[in-house]
């Protein structure tokens, strides 16, 4: 995995996504950001690089689960 931005979708709502894990690390970590009603929103995945390398998919279903109210 390489570090990168992209666009995410959050209930509706269009965000940042970064995926940051670096070659030579032990740690990663995948964010989202979006905002909703004048508010900031941020959800984190972060941990051993192995774990979060094979939880992308649950992070990436959990996120698009995501529904305020």
């Amino acid at each position: 995995m390489e570090t990168f931005v992209s666009e995410v979708t959050i209930d509706g709502q269009t965000g940042k996504q970064i995926r940051l894990v670096l070659p030579d690390a032990t740690k990663g970590i995948v964010a989202a950001r979006v905002e909703r009603a004048g508010r900031a929103w941020f959800v984190k995945l972060s941990g051993d690089k192995s774990l979060v390398e094979e939880s992308i998919g649950d992070w990436e279903a959990f996120v698009g689960s995501i529904r305020f109210k």
